[in-house]
């Protein structure tokens, strides 16, 4: 008998704790990137296609969200900024190309399967920040007096972007989220750049206000 009263306390207990929040309001948070880039390796696949190979890129990066829910159907749609450094470096005999930081805007359709537990679809678009740099002969041609820097060229690109991911409330107000991007970007043609699309993996940790 006095186990069951025990039990009945710790269930009236863990009911009067206070539910988690749906998904609502504002978010900062925290970002690990893996960025994975599929690039040109030189080789002619047998099917007459150029042969790539993958490489992975680790960041940070940092994002801001709003979001507003429909509470008793468990939908919400947000907002969400963000800013990411990625220092990807692209490099061969020729030339060198370089993605410094790119930010953005995604909107996001969202469901609360749980109190605690969410998904969600995202679609928006960035810009990136990127840096080519010219070679000879595998030499890099800049030099220390080299006044106005002729063999290199700063420029940014526009892209879209879509995905999805997920978030776990591991506590009240503090979030854990996985996400997925896949980023479309333009043919490079002044520098001769077949098109790559990277595919961003965030790990985020957001706080909830």
């Amino acid at each position: 008998m006095k186990k069951l009263l025990i039990a009945a306390t710790i269930v009236s207990s863990l009911a009067s704790l206070p539910a988690m929040a749906a998904t609502k309001g504002n978010y900062l948070g925290i970002d690990l990137l893996a960025t994975n880039f599929k690039l040109p390796d030189g080789t002619i696949t047998p099917d007459g296609k150029f042969g790539t190979q993958s490489r992975v890129y680790p960041g940070i990066g940092v994002d801001y969200k709003y979001a507003v829910n429909s509470n008793s159907k468990g939908f919400f749609l947000a907002h969400d900024f963000f800013f990411d450094y990625n220092h990807v470096v692209i490099e061969n005999d020729y030339r060198k190309l370089s993605v410094d930081y790119s930010a953005g805007l995604k909107w996001q359709l969202g469901y609360d399967i749980t109190d605690k537990f969410a998904i969600f679809g995202s679609f928006g678009g960035q810009i990136a920040h990127f840096k080519a740099e010219e070679k000879v002969d595998g030499q890099n041609v800049l030099t220390g007096n080299d006044e106005k820097g002729a063999d290199t060229d700063s420029f940014y690109i526009p892209s879209l972007v879509y995905g999805g991911g997920l978030k776990y409330s591991v506590m009240q107000n503090v979030d854990l989220s996985l996400t997925y991007d896949y980023v479309d970007v333009p043919m490079f043609t002044a520098y001769h750049l077949r098109e790559f699309n990277p595919q961003v993996y965030k790990l985020g940790l957001a706080y909830n206000f």
